[in-house]
């Protein structure tokens, strides 16, 4: 079975304008069907930051992605029941801060900006950013592959 990066980047966003969860959705389906790229890891890190600030359980939203294997627009319905009935802008708001506010600690943006070619004095260490660029990076080294 083929597996690859995801399909989506951290910041995209759907309809309800929250980002990383189209990210964590595709993610999710990726791995339940064998898909994902074995360096990716589903349900830590920025996908727990976003289940977190939107208040859903993440095991429920694994399980429910490994089970249901909804389309994205079925997920966020499914997001939007977890939290209601309605996902106001605050809850967007602190969903979209909690993951664009992450910074990865020195060593590791270090570590993240030498394996994708960037100039150490860059300085760039957001998680959204450096995270994309290196799905990019796994995307090229995934089509480029012989």
């Amino acid at each position: 079975m083929e597996k690859f990066p995801p399909v989506a980047a951290v910041t995209a966003m759907g309809p309800l304008g929250i980002v990383h969860l189209p990210r964590m959705w595709a993610k999710a389906l990726q791995h339940a069907t064998g898909h994902l790229n074995d360096d990716y890891i589903v349900g830590c890190g920025l996908d727990r930051a976003v289940s977190g600030a939107l208040g859903i359980d993440m095991q429920e939203a694994l399980s429910y992605i490994q089970t249901a294997k909804p389309t994205y627009h079925e997920f966020e319905a499914w997001v939007v029941a977890r939290c209601g009935g309605t996902v106001g802008p605050d809850k967007v708001r602190a969903a979209n801060e909690a993951i664009l506010g992450i910074t990865f600690d020195a060593q590791m943006a270090k570590e993240f900006r030498a394996e994708l070619g960037l100039p150490q004095e860059s300085k760039l260490d957001g998680a959204a950013n450096l995270d994309t660029l290196d799905d990019w990076l796994q995307f090229h080294r995934w089509m480029t592959a012989s």
